[in-house]
């Protein structure tokens, strides 16, 4: 990935901020918005 060989960016499903981790908890359980992959930023 950091050679640049890799993009994920398309897995990347949304990047929450670290206090909204309890909701993007609760998107991946329900499945709310076909969620794959939900990033948090500090």
């Amino acid at each position: 990935m950091s050679r640049g060989r890799l993009d994920l960016s398309r897995s990347i499903s949304e990047i929450i901020p670290l206090e909204d981790v309890a909701k993007g908890i609760e998107k991946l359980a329900n499945h709310e918005g076909d969620p794959i992959r939900i990033l948090v930023k500090p």
